[in-house]
């Protein structure tokens, strides 16, 4: 069998990203779920850009600096939303 590479498969990637529930599971990583709106928003943000072949640096709550992801010339106007309008 041939392998292939993330970037050489022909099939979509689809993800699902959630906001979590119930404050336990906040408690028990250190995290306010009074904060999760805002956190999941600049998450969220930073995983649509990195999608978009973005080279990006932040410095809010997930420091990142020059982060890429390699192969992601090859999904560039694929990233879908629920509603099934692209993003780009």
């Amino acid at each position: 069998m041939r392998q292939r590479r993330f970037h050489q498969m022909r099939a979509p990637v689809t993800g699902r990203l959630g906001l979590g529930d119930g404050e336990a599971q906040f408690l028990a990583m250190g995290a306010n779920i009074q904060q999760r709106p805002s956190a999941f928003e600049e998450a969220f943000d930073i995983i649509k850009r990195l999608l978009a072949g973005e080279t990006v640096s932040s410095q809010g709550r997930f420091v990142l600096e020059n982060a890429r992801v390699p192969c992601v010339r090859q999904l560039q106007n694929t990233v879908k939303t629920t509603n099934g309008l692209v993003e780009r």
